[in-house]
């Protein structure tokens, strides 16, 4: 909640969620969390940042961003994984927040990237973070859906 209401604070207008990696890794709890656990996760969030927006009576959008992709790498592929950051697990996190979003369409907007990424989805050179080839088209397509120009 102290994001929201620093957001407040400081006069933001739109909020661009984007998490999920960590949760489906082993960094939160040990274990990377069900897509269930997931959804009901964002569902929390999103009420809170709402509660947090309405209190304050500021009109702020929340847009939800999909998620990148990573390579499949070691931690992702050895049998069983050490880590769940792969395009199964974060397509499935994905369409959950898509479908909270459809669900709630006065208090989210789904941004989807997956078509700018998913063509490269294994380029990133650090097996984490997607290169400058595909984070500048990603945050133009996230800016032009923010001023509606999308």
């Amino acid at each position: 909640q102290q994001v929201a209401h620093d957001m407040v604070r400081t006069g933001c207008d739109v909020a661009v969620v984007a998490v999920g990696q960590w949760s489906a890794s082993f960094k939160l709890d040990k274990h990377p969390y069900l897509v269930g656990v997931f959804r009901q996760k964002m569902i929390d969030a999103l009420d809170n940042l709402v509660t947090v927006f309405e209190q304050a009576a500021k009109p702020i959008a929340i847009y939800f961003h999909s998620l990148d992709y990573n390579p499949l790498g070691f931690h992702r592929s050895a049998c069983p994984p050490f880590d769940w950051r792969d395009p199964v697990t974060l397509t499935a996190y994905d369409n959950a927040l898509q479908a909270i979003c459809t669900e709630r369409p006065r208090q989210c907007t789904f941004i989807d990237t997956r078509a700018i990424q998913k063509p490269v989805w294994d380029a990133a050179p650090d097996f984490n973070h997607p290169s400058a080839t595909v984070v500048q088209p990603v945050a133009l397509m996230v800016a032009a859906t923010v001023l509606g120009l999308w």
